[in-house]
This record gives structure tokens, sequence and C-alpha cells, in this order.
């Protein structure tokens, strides 16, 4: 009988075990928010392109730009939206980024990556020199809005 007793303190505890785990596998993560926003080059709406945002802590957001400027970022799952602090921002538009683009092999070997040139100023494709930066807050609900220069 004594080994069937520990048998059953090992099956409980292991029960017990994989209990918390799951629990503490539930955890929701970091505290988001929905955003949108627009972004405008020249003064007029960028039309395609994306636009990303760096967390302290984890996955950047991104976003597709549409044919309007606007774009609605998500980091997980589709329009989650983005975690609350403050957010290193970058936007990229390259000629390879255009909807329907048709790249010869010569174009795509003249840029690095095969991107193409950048059709915005190329201190906002980086983190470290776009300048931009954006605090995400609880309860936001104000669109972002990026005007680029070529300042």
């Amino acid at each position: 009988m004594p080994a069937i007793r520990t048998n059953c303190k090992v099956l409980v505890t292991a029960a017990l075990a994989a209990a918390i785990l799951m629990t503490a596998g539930c955890d929701s993560g970091p505290e988001m928010v929905p955003v949108r926003g627009q972004v405008f080059y020249r003064d007029k709406p960028l039309t395609f392109g994306a636009v990303m945002l760096q967390s302290p802590q984890g996955q950047p957001a991104t976003a597709i730009i549409q044919p309007d400027g606007t774009f609605v970022l998500t980091t997980h799952d589709s329009e989650d939206g983005v975690v609350l602090g403050k957010q290193k921002v970058r936007i990229t538009c390259y000629e390879s980024q255009q909807p329907d683009s048709q790249k010869t092999p010569s174009s795509q070997r003249a840029e690095p990556m095969g991107l193409g040139a950048s059709l915005i100023p190329k201190k906002y494709t980086s983190y470290a020199s776009s300048g931009l930066v954006v605090d995400i807050e609880p309860g936001r609900t104000e669109p972002l809005l990026f005007h680029l220069e070529d300042k």
C-alpha cells in the first residue's frame, strides 16, 4: 500500500504543477490599445509603404499604409493594437512596396536587399534616425499623424 500512496502523491503533485503552469501561460500579456493613423509627405497622403513602432519591450507593431495614407497597427494578431508606452517610429516607402510593383532584376541589385529606391527621406527608415517617437497611453482614440519633411 505505501507504494500506491507515493504514486498518488506524485500524480497529485504533477497535476498541481501542470495546473499552475497552465494558469501562468494564460497571462494576457501587456496592455494594448488599438491605434490608427495617417502619413503625409509633401502635404499629401503617402499612398503606400509601412509604419513600424518599436516598444522597449517585445515585438514591434506594424501597419501597411493604404492609398489614402491611413494605417491600422497590429502587434500579434490582426488589428490588436500597440503596447502602452513610448515607442520609436520608422516609416518606409520603397519602390518595391508600391502595389503592383514590377521591378526588374537590375533595379533590385541597385539598392540594398532589392527594395528599390526609398521614395521618402532615408532618415525615416530607421528607428535611430527618424526622430519620431510616440507615447501610447491607455484609452487613446486620436489617430497618429506623421508629416514627413525633406529637411
